[in-house]
């Protein structure tokens, strides 16, 4: 039900900056999708690259150790047990 509200998100530029700050209460990810970039935590910036290249790290990951490491869930599943349509979604603590 809060999929569509303030609350959530799917979009992993929101969702690392708010995992990274104690933000995400539970996180789901897609255990077979993989999103390659890189994450200025000081400007809360997110940039993704189309494919993996040296120096890149892999966000969805970076975003669930972000999670963990500050006390929220992470739940990983393959695609067709995703709730949403997304390699991942987030549960914010507070907006």
């Amino acid at each position: 039900d809060l999929f569509h509200t303030e609350q959530t998100s799917q979009d992993i530029k929101k969702i690392l900056p708010a995992a990274h700050f104690g933000k995400v209460g539970l996180l789901f990810l897609d255990v077979n999708d993989h999103k390659w970039g890189t994450f200025d935590p000081d400007k809360s910036q997110v940039t993704i690259d189309k494919e993996r290249q040296p120096g890149l790290e892999e966000l969805i990951d970076l975003a669930a150790v972000k999670t963990l490491s500050t006390g929220g869930t992470v739940y990983a599943a393959s695609r067709e047990k995703m709730p949403v349509k997304s390699p991942v979604a987030a549960l914010f603590r507070w907006t």
